[in-house]
């Protein structure tokens, strides 16, 4: 049953992602919220990671809108680059202090997570092209902040 609603919501999320980019990079975001990154999508013998699978689709809507729909391309300020560089550095620095794990697994959720994130944020400052795309995100990422919260209040009491 779990299976059916993963895959219900990767086609959702598929849908909105090649059809409106910005909406789809807000489920994104969304279901990487309510979603472990544990959860692997079964589909018959193949099993494969929910969080890789949505970045790669959210990468190949990216190039598919690209090709298409012509979004302008152009450098990111320097502030931009400045703290993703700030970002990386950071988590590098982190790793070794990290609890009780060791430090090669550490790494390979870094460097996982970098892509991740780096993904996500890449692929957004081109999707979001006007002010409407960007209170579209805050409105579905508020939305479902809130449904979180009032579900952790009720589970508490």
């Amino acid at each position: 049953m779990i299976n059916i609603i993963l895959l219900l919501l990767y086609i959702t999320i598929t849908v909105f992602l090649f059809s409106r980019i910005y909406i789809g990079i807000s489920l994104v975001v969304v279901a990487h919220i309510l979603i472990l990154p544990i959860v692997k999508l079964n589909a018959g013998p193949i099993e494969i990671y929910y969080y890789n699978l949505l970045v790669f689709t959210t990468w190949a809507a990216f190039a598919y809108t690209l090709l298409t729909k012509k979004i302008k391309i152009s450098l990111p300020p320097n502030i931009y680059i400045r703290s993703l560089l700030k970002f990386i550095v950071s988590m590098i620095l982190i790793i070794p202090f990290a609890s009780n794990f060791e430090i090669a697994g550490n790494y390979k959720s870094f460097l996982f997570n970098t892509f991740f994130y780096l993904s996500i944020s890449i692929i957004s400052w081109y999707s979001f092209q006007t002010s409407k795309h960007i209170s579209a995100f805050v409105w579905i990422v508020s939305i479902t902040s809130l449904v979180i919260c009032i579900y952790g209040l009720f589970c508490y009491i």
